[in-house]
C-alpha cells in the first residue's frame, strides 16, 4: 500500500494520504487497544467464550 507524503513549499511534510483500507486497519487496532484497557471490557470476550448457544 502506497502512502503519500503532502509538501508544502518549503519542502517540509504536512500531511500524509493513507488508502482506505490501512486506514481502517488501523482504526480497527486503536479500537481494540482502547477496549482492552478497560478492565470489564477486557472480560466481556472471555465470558462470551463460556457461554453456550441458546
Amino acid at each position: 500500500m502506497d502512502i503519500q507524503i503532502v509538501s508544502n513549499e518549503a519542502s517540509e511534510a504536512t500531511a500524509d494520504i493513507v488508502p482506505i483500507a490501512l486506514w481502517k486497519e488501523i482504526a480497527s487496532w486503536r479500537e481494540t487497544a482502547q477496549l482492552l484497557r478497560s478492565e470489564a471490557m477486557r472480560h466481556r470476550p472471555l465470558a462470551a467464550l463460556g457461554r453456550e448457544d441458546a
